[in-house]
């Protein structure tokens, strides 16, 4: 069952409420989506501002400003972050923006033939569709599949298709510890170089890429890291595209 989770602007007063806050998230069981507020005051100060400013009584620059410091000093006590402005200097082409998701599970699927052998991936997408279990993404070889699922999916998935063995998989294993890192802009598929900067980017901080899914979209681009090194891989890419 999909549960909504609504966090009001009272929850979000101090550094502190925001801890509070991803634990009752981390704490939800199952799949959720969360909705939040702005954080507390802000809804009053962009009030204000539109106010003062239609009334050409103030600037937009100081509110800009004063938003910015309330924000910022919700990060007291974090580690170093990556902070994006409009007039930031570096080289943008390509990479517009990064996302992740820590709740990723590989399944991995090994076998002659699996990769190119009519009806195998029919017959494993129909095992996981009875599970309820959703496929975000497959990446093929000739010996090998290898599925990424959201987590709480992995083990149910991993149950289902064990009874593929030996008749068309010899050896099937998951990995728990993913993190999906995507960068996402208008024409990755041909700009030259974008995706050099990406890897190197990341081998610089000294990351392994597990699985690469690039070509299949032309704004997108995705990858797995193991999940401990996520933060490193994110900055990475933030001090390369967003200096």
């Amino acid at each position: 069952m999909l549960k909504i989770i609504k966090f009001g602007g009272g929850c979000f007063q101090d550094a502190n409420s925001m801890d509070l806050v991803l634990n009752i998230i981390l704490q939800t069981q199952g799949k959720r989506v969360v909705v939040v507020s702005a954080l507390k005051g802000i809804t009053d100060l962009l009030a204000e501002a539109i106010r003062k400013i239609l009334a050409e009584k103030a600037e937009v620059s100081s509110y800009i400003n004063e938003i910015k410091d309330v924000h910022l000093s919700f990060t007291s006590g974090y580690p170093p972050g990556t902070i994006i402005f409009i007039n930031s200097k570096g080289k943008r082409e390509g990479i517009k923006s990064v996302a992740c998701n820590q709740e990723i599970g590989l399944l991995l699927l090994e076998g002659p033939g699996v990769g190119y052998k009519p009806g195998v991936i029919a017959e494993i997408g129909e095992i996981l569709a009875t599970e309820k279990v959703n496929i975000y993404s497959i990446l093929t070889s000739q010996t090998c599949l290898n599925f990424i699922l959201h987590q709480q999916d992995l083990s149910r998935a991993y149950l289902a298709l064990a009874k593929l063995k030996p008749r068309i998989i010899s050896h099937l294993r998951c990995d728990n510890k993913m993190a999906l890192v995507g960068v996402v802009g208008e024409g990755l598929r041909v700009e030259k170089g974008i995706f050099a900067r990406v890897f190197s980017a990341i081998s610089q901080v000294g990351v392994s890429v597990e699985l690469v899914s690039a070509g299949a979209s032309e704004v997108a681009c995705y990858f797995l890291v193991k999940r401990e090194y996520l933060r490193q891989v994110v900055a990475a890419i933030h001090r390369e595209f967003f200096p």
